[in-house]
């Protein structure tokens, strides 16, 4: 795999890493901002994390998934769609 090819996957787990923490955190009506604040972080660096500018380390990873009562395993696992009410 190219060196190109290796960022652009890194770019795409950064982008589903944000998106999951953006929906577990509107999940829980919860802002930014307090959910830095529970998990130790600036408010810029959640808001960089959730737009896939940042890479969360391990511990910071653990530290949100506390802060939102939740697993890492769900921060880190790609979310599936919800099935349209035509479909249930």
């Amino acid at each position: 795999m190219s060196a190109y090819a290796r960022s652009r996957n890194l770019k795409a787990w950064r982008e589903g890493v944000g998106a999951n923490v953006r929906r577990l955190r509107r999940t829980a009506n919860m802002s930014q901002a307090v959910l830095a604040e529970r998990a130790g972080l600036s408010p810029a660096y959640v808001s960089m994390m959730e737009r896939g500018l940042a890479n969360p380390r391990l511990e910071t990873l653990a530290a949100l998934a506390l802060a939102l009562n939740t697993s890492p395993v769900d921060i880190l696992t790609e979310a599936q769609p919800e099935p349209s009410r035509a479909e249930t």
